[in-house]
């Protein structure tokens, strides 16, 4: 639930380069002496080596280099980044008409000051960085650069590349040694040694016949691990680069594998890179999206960049400007990053209306949410395209009611106060605020950057509505867990408890079928750490509703008995596939009903993901199927509820999967509850444009659209005559059974 980034690593407050780009004092030349500076060009050319006036030059240079540098009424930017943008020539095109690229000086780009202010901190408070980055955004360059750097200012530095595949690794070993010669002269050191797998810089000198290493001995090591996972072992590194991480097979293994070579005891004085590109998970590791979503559990600080941020090249002619609109502006360093958004999306739904795989790979490509980057074609139970075009719509701010962060509190009285001053424990304490009937209230937290453990859409309406609908429509279910793991020693193997609430039909102006609430969270390991049960009690308290919890997961059943919350725990449900189940509270997942509940997840992906805000829940979905996703298997659990709750129409809904399983087909609506307790189906218009539908006279040719109009006759003869026999005593229960094979008549599942 929590970004752990936002409390374990230290806050980097990064300048706001858009609107600093508006201002008349913004000239990014001056970040680049060495390149605009005519004064400073002519002392680098003129002063004489040996002189004090050269010595002094240069020695301002080197500490700009070092420490950084912050011109007149301009942002600090870090020496790497200075030393980068001053002292290096890369391969770029000079201008947009150019053909060919050259070696010129680095163009200044706010990404580049980001992300060299974002490793300087790494640096300093000791962790790492995962960055998920579209397509030729020049991460491989920066990682080149800092190698370099690394080499030149550090004497005995060492450096690790390491890749999944050698040619990926080689590519990376040419860039920086490219970097080490396209450096300015008075930067430059001898080569000790040069092979195919390593790079040192330094000298030797002979003195009594005998030759020894001198000056820098810093050393760039390259590996490729696909065999050899601890390649680096046994090493002392001051930077790690993983090249490529999504076609980086044994990514985790390798990165665990190396974490020793970067720290001291339990400090980390080296600095892990790791970084890929969407579209390469499906080919390669998926180590990198595990490694993305546990980064905290790898002391690494997540760091997204989307394909708006830094996109070169222009868009369409704008006709009150009467010219086309550039995206990234060189004289400023930065993207107009609104409009390079709006035409990556335009250029999406291009794709999307020719050809699908050009559509997935345009969103792996050039990513706009952090989901485009993982997005996949295979593997998965659920619809990853449905999912990750939901994401965009949370992104795009399309919620009916605003999602909120925040934690859950108790309002205890003085009595309740001073009882539990007497407490030992958290079960204790919880124990005492049931009986004294203490309320529960939430808090939305009021900076970004505060820890919370509850989301949430909207308020508890159980108490407004139960009384005239019959039935509470908010309903909750429970993922638990009963062993204890620690994350940080166990971060691949790790189960977190996931707690929903999820709001059915309660009306005709209230939106329904969609999660109100969640809270995931896993205790500190230890055997008695009881945090998630209480929060978890809090939960079914504030939201009024019974939680329906995997009867396997024994400990949260005694912890809601034994403070006295049992009246909060939901009875086993009336389902056909649970009628021989022993147990009173919650629900046993052997296979059957495990693969109902695949079922309900979906058709809930297909008929009511749009209503879906609360982005843990679309992220967790991405992922069922391949990993272990606590929160799906908590919403699989709730929609098994949501069947027991109207179980006049359980059946209806199984059979409907089925038949929709069976047709292939994708209706861009959803199935509901109306105030009679009636399945209804109602399509959804937005959602009807994105969602390919079947329309008879327009997907199939002539013979089988005759057959299926002769199809739906011969259905609506068998119907009427099932209406006839209904009132006729003695053919009821060939009604009851012939009506099963109507269930899908005219945008009804029934037509009684």
């Amino acid at each position: 639930m929590e970004d752990y980034s936002k409390t374990i690593f230290p806050f980097l407050k990064i300048p706001d380069f858009e609107t600093l780009a508006k201002e008349d004092t913004w000239n990014i030349k001056r970040y680049q002496p060495m390149v605009y500076n005519e004064d400073v060009i002519h002392k680098a050319k003129t002063l004489k080596p040996g002189t004090l006036a050269y010595d002094d030059f240069w020695d301002e240079m080197d500490y700009y280099c070092i420490n950084g540098f912050e011109p007149p009424g301009m942002p600090r930017i870090t020496g790497r980044h200075f030393y980068y943008l001053n002292m290096t020539m890369i391969e770029r095109l000079k201008s947009k008409t150019s053909k060919r690229k050259t070696l010129e000086p680095p163009l200044y780009r706010d990404l580049d000051h980001w992300l060299f202010l974002e490793l300087e901190h790494a640096q300093l408070y000791g962790y790492g960085l995962i960055i998920g980055k579209p397509r030729r955004v020049g991460l491989s360059e920066f990682g080149a650069v800092n190698s370099n750097y690394e080499l030149t200012f550090h004497t005995l530095a060492k450096i690790g590349a390491a890749a999944g595949k050698d040619d990926k690794v080689q590519e990376f070993y040419e860039k920086v040694q490219s970097s080490l010669k396209n450096t300015r002269p008075e930067y430059r050191n001898g080569i000790l040694r040069k092979n195919d797998g390593e790079i040192s810089l330094g000298y030797q000198n002979t003195i009594n016949k005998i030759k020894s290493d001198y000056g820098l001995q810093s050393v760039l090591r390259v590996k490729t691990m696909y065999s050899d996972s601890g390649a680096f072992e046994g090493g002392s590194y001051n930077m790690v680069i993983f090249e490529e991480a999504g076609l980086f097979e044994n990514l985790t293994m390798s990165y665990t594998a190396t974490l020793p070579c970067f720290m001291d005891g339990n400090v980390q004085f080296g600095v892990p890179l790791v970084y890929g590109t969407g579209g390469d998970i499906e080919k390669g590791s998926s180590g990198y999206k595990q490694m993305w979503d546990n980064h905290a559990s790898y002391n690494l600080k997540k760091l997204f960049i989307p394909a708006y941020l830094y996109y070169p090249g222009d868009g369409e002619y704008d006709e009150k400007l009467k010219k086309k609109v550039t995206f990234f502006n060189p004289e400023t360093g930065v993207t107009n990053r609104s409009a390079a958004r709006e035409f990556i999306i335009a250029q999406r739904e291009v794709k999307k209306r020719l050809d699908q795989d050009s559509y997935i790979k345009h969103l792996q490509s050039y990513p706009v949410i952090e989901s485009d980057i993982f997005i996949r074609t295979k593997g998965g139970l659920l619809d990853r395209i449905k999912l990750n075009y939901q994401l965009e719509r949370i992104n795009e701010g399309h919620a009916f009611e605003p999602v909120e962060k925040g934690n859950l509190v108790w309002m205890d009285n003085d009595e309740t106060k001073r009882l539990l001053n007497r407490a030992k424990n958290i079960k204790e304490r919880t124990k005492i605020r049931l009986s004294r009937k203490s309320k529960v209230q939430f808090e939305p937290i009021k900076e970004p950057d505060e820890p919370y453990f509850m989301v949430k859409q909207g308020v508890p309406i159980n108490k407004q509505v139960s009384n005239s609908i019959g039935y509470k429509p908010d309903i909750g279910a429970c993922d638990s867990y009963d062993e204890a793991v620690d994350q940080k020693k166990n971060p691949s193997n790790y189960s977190s408890g996931a707690i929903v609430a999820y709001r059915c039909f309660s009306g005709p102006t209230r939106e329904s079928n969609y999660p109100v609430g969640l809270i995931v969270e896993r205790g500190d390991g230890s055997f008695d750490d009881d945090v998630f049960y209480e929060h978890a009690v809090m939960f079914a308290i504030y939201w009024d509703i019974e939680v329906l919890i995997e009867h396997t997961k024994f400990h949260i059943e005694r912890y809601f008995k034994d403070v006295g919350a049992e009246s909060y725990l939901k009875y086993k449900p009336s389902l056909r596939v649970t009628e021989n189940h022993k147990n009173e509270y919650g629900i046993k997942m052997p296979y059957e009903v495990k693969s109902l509940g695949e079922k309900l997840l979906k058709a809930e992906v297909r008929d009511n993901i749009h209503n879906y805000f609360i982005p843990e829940f679309i992220h967790d979905m991405m992922k069922y199927g391949e990993e272990n996703t606590d929160i799906s298997m908590a919403l699989m659990i709730c929609l098994l509820y949501k069947l027991d709750l109207f179980e006049d129409i359980t059946e209806d809904i199984e059979k409907a999967n089925e038949f929709f399983d069976k047709e292939g087909q994708n209706t861009g609506g959803s199935w509901y509850v109306d105030v009679d307790g009636v399945l209804q189906y109602e399509m959804d218009h937005e959602m009807q444009e994105i969602m390919t539908s079947f329309l008879p006279e327009r997907d199939l040719d002539k013979a089988s659209y005759d057959e299926f109009i002769n199809m739906k006759k011969v259905k609506e003869e068998k119907r009427l005559q099932a209406e006839k026999d209904y009132f006729d005593n003695n053919k009821k229960q060939k009604y009851e059974e012939q009506r099963l094979y109507s269930y899908f008549t005219d945008g009804a599942m029934f037509d009684d």
